[in-house]
């Protein structure tokens, strides 16, 4: 039962996945329980022989012939062989997904704040220039349409009237965002006038707009050719 439900918790996670890349960390359990199984079996596979050679044979081998023949003696210097030549094959592999990953996390994943660095050390501060530009430069009452991900900080460092934020629960008014911000630019312009006087747009919102549309075809049937929204995104 427990391989059973590690099986469906990993599909599930995946379908989820596959749906928004935030909900990619839903993925953290089962992808470590299913690489902790794959893992158990290998290292079974290249240590049981050497258990088996010290404590000699189990009972159950005298009355099964194939687990009898499984660990004799010569299928255990295999297995120790196939252990090996994994391993070694297998390092360099680990090693640069290792890397790969400590990167990404080191250099994408860990500056919650809004000043960051780049690799070459350098500080990285348009978002926080672009937030005080729009306090020193628009009007008190301004209000600024932004996909709902930048609405606290638009309230808290900007001080200027959001239409969206993190606890907007409103379907039909994020769908109205996103169809202004995935639109042709005729259409967006025509609704963005009607709700918001400024704009704020990120290079980031580019690969976002996949899902700005799915939320807009959501609540507005027809916003997008197919259910998917495919024709959106980066290419």
């Amino acid at each position: 039962e427990a391989a059973v439900f590690v099986l469906v918790l990993g599909v599930a996670t995946q379908f989820f996945s596959l749906k928004m890349s935030r909900l990619m960390i839903l993925m953290g359990p089962s992808c470590s329980a299913l690489a902790g199984a794959a893992l158990g079996f290998a290292f079974d596979i290249g240590v049981a022989p050497i258990w088996r050679t010290i404590e000699g044979p189990l009972q159950i081998e005298s009355e099964n012939a194939h687990i009898r023949l499984y660990n004799s003696v010569p299928l255990r210097f295999v297995r120790l062989a196939v252990a090996a030549i994994m391993c070694w094959r297998g390092f360099p592999f680990a090693k640069d997904f290792y890397e790969t990953s400590f990167n990404t996390v080191r250099w994408s994943l860990s500056h919650p704040q809004i000043m960051t660095k780049n690799k070459k050390g350098e500080i990285v501060d348009d978002i926080r220039e672009a937030y005080w530009w729009l306090r020193d430069n628009t009007p008190e009452d301004a209000r600024v349409l932004a996909w709902w991900d930048y609405g606290y900080q638009i309230a808290g460092i900007a001080n200027r009237t959001t239409l969206a934020d993190g606890n907007t629960w409103h379907m039909e008014h994020i769908g109205l965002i996103g169809m202004a911000l995935s639109a042709p630019l005729p259409e967006g312009h025509r609704i963005a006038r009607h709700l918001a006087d400024y704009v704020l747009l990120w290079k980031e919102d580019v690969g976002k707009s996949t899902h700005m549309a799915k939320i807009a075809n959501s609540a507005f049937p027809g916003h997008c050719e197919d259910i998917k929204c495919d024709q959106y995104g980066v290419f």
